[in-house]
């Protein structure tokens, strides 16, 4: 692994982004639920045992767990139901992929980067790709 999990570990606020409610729409984020979606604050804890790594996520009240193994397919929970994910290393960066976000083919994948205490996040949805910074607070 190119660094420590646990160093995702933290609250993070959103700094900036670009086209984040184009890619919210594109995975089907209720409208009532995109605008605030852009004023959260994540608290995110990442612990690791052996090969198993959990991915503990809380936004806004709502709290999300996933365990999972490097490269190995998983349902994970999501807003509109559980989505199958596998989670890589790609460089620096800790990529999950959907081959089928909506039951019709649309792929999905988020690459998240740390940088000292700024997390970068590139998202794809189909044709739509955004990028968001958000820091640690």
């Amino acid at each position: 692994m190119p660094f420590d999990l646990a160093e995702f570990n933290g609250n993070w606020r959103l700094k900036r982004h670009e086209n984040y409610r184009q890619f919210l729409r594109k995975i089907g984020i209720p409208e009532e639920n995109v605008e605030g979606a852009l004023d959260v604050t994540t608290a995110a804890e990442v612990t690791q045992e052996g090969d198993v790594i959990t991915w503990t996520g809380t936004t806004g009240g709502q709290k999300a767990v996933s365990s999972f193994q490097l490269g190995e397919e998983f349902d994970e929970e999501h807003l509109g139901g559980k989505k199958k994910v596998i989670y890589r290393w790609e460089e620096d960066s800790l990529v999950s992929s959907y081959q089928d976000w909506d039951g019709k083919g649309l792929k999905v994948t988020i690459s998240r980067r740390l940088q000292g205490d700024t997390l970068h996040l590139t998202m794809t949805a189909g044709d739509v790709t955004c990028h968001v910074q958000s820091v640690r607070c």
